[in-house]
């Protein structure tokens, strides 16, 4: 059964299989694309994301942008999990163009209220 298992993960249609799964359900690289997080990451610098952080994601394949599945959920998730707490640095996909990912620190969660006042950052209550 093993040798079955290293004979098919070893073939061309089991290796493409193993890394769009590893793509599409656990993990995927991003490059840093903006200066926004400076403090902490820089321009160019890379990470990989765990993907089922906040649930497992609608697939979709990276390169091309093509879903595999319908999102049911209207959610961008096939199964919901936890929220984004404050301080996660959290990848999403840019509103206006589906295309490019932002990777930002979120500052605040559902709820919060948020203001700007002389380029500072107030979040209320704190």
């Amino acid at each position: 059964m093993l040798r079955k298992i290293y004979n098919w993960s070893s073939s061309w249609t089991g290796t493409i299989i193993i890394v769009l799964s590893i793509i599409f359900f656990i993990a995927q690289a991003f490059v840093i694309p903006s200066g926004s997080m400076k403090n902490t990451l820089l321009i160019g610098d890379m990470l990989f994301v765990k993907k089922f952080s906040y649930g497992i994601p609608t697939p979709t394949i990276p390169w091309l942008e093509i879903k595999i599945l319908p999102d049911f959920n209207k959610n961008g998730h096939l199964i919901e999990g936890d929220r984004p707490k404050r301080g996660d640095i959290v990848v999403f996909r840019y509103p206006h163009n589906p295309d490019i990912h932002y990777v930002k620190r979120a500052v605040a969660t559902g709820g919060d209220t948020i203001f700007l006042k002389d380029k500072e950052l107030y979040l209320h209550p704190k």
